[in-house]
């Protein structure tokens, strides 16, 4: 008889993450991006423009951005338009003010999912190469506990 494995709730800087439910839209204004701090999840440009829009904490990473609510944080993707302004702007250039979506993460991109590998393997060791994106801020997994 198979027993079914509990999940591990995941926790960010000590309060537990849910994923989002429900898409959000955040507007970058001017005033966002001359107020930001470069290489700051929790003062860039979007994160300024959650806090206004939102009034809670907001930290905006390359791939997910936290939303705090109460005793938890509400996690969201990061779309590929704000994670290049993120980028440009980590690395000296201006974050461009507008209309972000950032959205609910899709089932498999959610807590918990399975990540398998459907690689073949080859036997010699079938190693992809892997790009990382340097002088930029940190990533957010390394704030999990």
């Amino acid at each position: 008889m198979k027993t079914k494995k509990t999940r591990k709730t995941r926790t960010f800087e000590g309060l537990p993450v849910v994923d989002a439910k429900d898409d959000i839209v955040l507007n970058v204004s001017k005033h966002d991006v001359q107020i930001s701090k470069k290489k700051d999840p929790a003062h860039c440009a979007a994160a300024e423009a959650g806090k206004r829009e939102l009034k809670c904490e907001v930290k905006v990473y390359l791939s997910r951005m936290y939303v705090k609510t109460g005793k938890q944080w509400v996690r969201y993707v990061t779309p590929s338009n704000v994670s290049r302004e993120i980028v440009s702007f980590d690395r000296g250039n201006q974050f461009e003010p507008g209309s972000y979506v950032f959205k609910a993460a899709s089932i498999s991109q959610r807590l918990g999912a399975h990540k398998g590998n459907n690689h073949k393997k080859t036997g010699k060791g079938n190693k992809r190469r892997h790009h990382v994106t340097t002088n930029v801020r940190a990533h957010a997994s390394e704030s999990w506990t």
